[in-house]
């Protein structure tokens, strides 16, 4: 795993265009392709296996309009796992680095006249903005699931699936009866830091206040960016 890892980083409702609460259509367009896929065998007595996936993420400016938005603090630290027939399997929720900064480094990087380019991106309309996303996951080889039937208060019968606890939603037997997964990543675009009592915090005034400053040079956007579901085929991988 190429992150330090201490804790998860819990994803917090972020402003977009406009004034403090609303709401408005992201402009953003995040996709993704696959550069390559390893399933990787840690010992021959292991009930795990790695699975390594790079990717090639890219995001677009489908507004009319230039749009800025923070580049050097992107953290992609959520996955949604799907069948190639639309069936939601699960979540990678994958942990972040503990090198977070304080409040004053955050403002002595971000607090300029105009946005600092080593950390935001001004995106003309149709503009691109490419970047690399590798992760690497311990998945089982097998997840025990079983199946229950039980009756509600209304008399309905309903099949509950249970299965052993582990942290991957998806094992290598899930990955052999699937092929073609498609894999949704998540990133967090906005900085959050640790407040003076070490704690995660963020201020969408601060923001504000940023946007303020730099409206001549477009709209500040700040929310998270979930890209379009991303076609993996592990077909060669399993040969």
């Amino acid at each position: 795993m190429r992150y330090l890892v201490v804790f998860t980083v819990l994803l917090l409702n972020a402003l977009t265009f406009g004034q403090t609460g609303k709401v408005e259509p992201n402009p953003l367009l995040l996709k993704g392709t696959v550069k390559n896929v390893e399933i990787k065998k840690r010992n021959a007595s292991s009930k795990e296996v790695l699975l390594a996936i790079d990717l090639k993420m890219t995001v677009s400016n489908e507004a009319p309009e230039n749009v800025i938005f923070f580049s050097g603090y992107n953290q992609c630290n959520r996955i949604k796992v799907i069948k190639a027939n639309g069936e939601n399997i699960g979540y990678f929720s994958l942990l972040t680095s503990s090198f977070l900064p304080k409040l004053k480094q955050i403002d002595e990087n971000l607090n300029k006249n105009s946005p600092p380019e080593k950390f935001s991106k001004i995106l003309q309309p149709n503009g691109i903005w490419e970047f690399d996303f590798d992760f690497e996951e311990s998945i089982p080889a097998k997840i025990e699931r079983s199946e229950e039937k039980v009756v509600n208060e209304k008399g309905e019968t309903l099949l509950v699936v249970t299965e052993g606890i582990h942290h991957s939603p998806i094992s290598l037997e899930d990955i052999r009866s699937n092929s073609q997964l498609k894999f949704q990543v998540e990133c967090r675009l906005m900085p959050v830091w640790f407040d003076n009592n070490n704690q995660l915090a963020q201020n969408l005034t601060y923001f504000g206040k940023l946007r303020d400053k730099w409206k001549n040079y477009g709209n500040l956007w700040t929310g998270n960016l979930i890209s379009e579901p991303i076609l993996v085929d592990f077909e060669e991988t399993l040969k």
